[in-house]
């Protein structure tokens, strides 16, 4: 299914290739309640017209076929698409390692054992797709920075950045499928488990890449302000973010206004604001605890108001002037204000900027801490400058 523009894949297109029917239905059965389009092709020839059509993303490739077996499809592929374009799951006997040795050699991305266990195969399709969707999006976010060399150095440390918050959120479902399969073991665990792995890993790499591009930068950004609904976008994140809130035995609630003004802003800035602003909450309270995001407007303010709050340990007033110092997180972190990388802080501030807004922080040892952003409200024009 083609990709719009700014969102990830959300059905993969999958090609099985087995001659045995039973297997191409056990398959289709187990991978369709995933999103997954299967499409089944019961010979090597067969299989390799498929892939000349449109643009898939994995093959589920048995190795044991008549005339033309997996290991030469293998070879075939592999001349066309390199293993990070077209992933390649080999299904093998479990007493085969010559057919794996060669499957290695020929850059098989992973190996399934005959008969094909269900929990198994969801498991490794899931691994696969999840790290093909995200590498889609960060390939995505460089051709578009390719456009003018202002544009790359700006926006390519923003697109990198945007990976965080689905990344984090594909991490919390995993957590909980594995809390879900607490008491069991096998490949199919061992599987999640390693993608919880790389997924930490992923989210490390990005926090570096956004530290270091948004320094390279000077912290520049331009807003795309438009038009829009800031009740519709909070409820967005908040959805986005509750299997990560899950797995941290933290409570979200939303509370929003009746009748609340539409605001004049960057919709992705906005996202990213949000998902800083509410993943640091989350962080301040380890043990788990509760964040409560609300938006309202006062009467006769041109600006509408959105806070984030956690009831954890809060801050002295010293650590509340320094929390969006790009440059001080080591030192905040040692006074016990979990901040991450610290640079989401910062992006905050210079991003609530660059839209006309303002952003602020209330905070007291014991009593929790709240963020405040405003944006401008779209019905009120704007300040004329003097």
């Amino acid at each position: 299914m083609p990709k719009a523009k700014g969102e990830y894949v959300r059905q993969a297109r999958i090609l099985a290739v087995d001659d045995d029917p039973g297997c191409c239905k056990l398959i289709k059965m187990s991978l369709g309640p995933m999103g997954c389009a299967v499409t089944t092709a019961n010979s090597g020839k067969e299989a390799l017209e498929y892939l000349q059509d449109g643009q898939w993303d994995l093959v589920l490739l048995d190795i044991g076929m008549p005339g033309m077996d997996g290991l030469k499809v293998l070879e075939l592929i592999r001349e066309r698409f390199s293993m990070d374009k077209l992933p390649v799951i080999l299904v093998t006997g479990q007493d085969d390692p010559e057919s794996r040795s060669r499957g290695l050699r020929l850059r098989a991305n992973e190996f399934l054992g005959k008969p094909v266990d269900q929990a198994e195969l969801m498991a490794r399709i899931g691994t696969i797709l999840t790290m093909r969707w995200a590498q889609a999006e960060l390939e995505e976010a460089l051709k578009e920075a390719e456009e003018s060399r202002k544009l790359r150095d700006t926006y390519l440390g923003m697109a990198i950045h945007d990976l965080k918050g689905p990344l984090t959120g594909a991490k919390g479902f995993m957590e909980m499928a594995l809390t879900k399969l607490n008491g069991f073991e096998g490949a199919a665990v061992e599987d999640l488990r390693r993608a919880l792995g790389q997924l930490d890993k992923s989210i490390g790499m990005i926090g570096d890449v956004t530290n270091l591009t948004c320094l390279e930068t000077g912290n520049q950004v331009t807003p795309r302000c438009e038009e829009m609904d800031l009740d519709m976008i909070v409820r967005a994140r908040m959805e986005s973010l509750e299997g990560y809130a899950k797995t941290m035995k933290v409570s979200l609630s939303v509370k929003v206004d009746l009748g609340l003004p539409r605001v004049l802003a960057d919709r992705r800035m906005v996202d990213r604001i949000l998902d800083n602003l509410i993943l640091n909450a989350m962080r301040q309270l380890p043990g788990g605890g509760r964040v409560d995001v609300g938006a309202g407007c006062a009467n006769g303010s041109s600006s509408v108001v959105v806070s984030v709050h956690d009831d954890g340990p809060g801050a002295s007033m010293a650590l509340r002037q320094r929390v969006f110092d790009s440059f001080c997180q080591e030192d905040l972190k040692n006074l016990g204000i979990l901040v991450g990388t610290g640079i989401g802080l910062s992006f905050c501030r210079l991003a609530v900027e660059a839209q006309g807004g303002h952003i602020w922080v209330d905070s007291e040892p014991a009593k929790g801490t709240t963020f405040h952003f405003s944006l401008p409200r779209a019905d009120v024009p704007a300040a004329s400058p003097h």
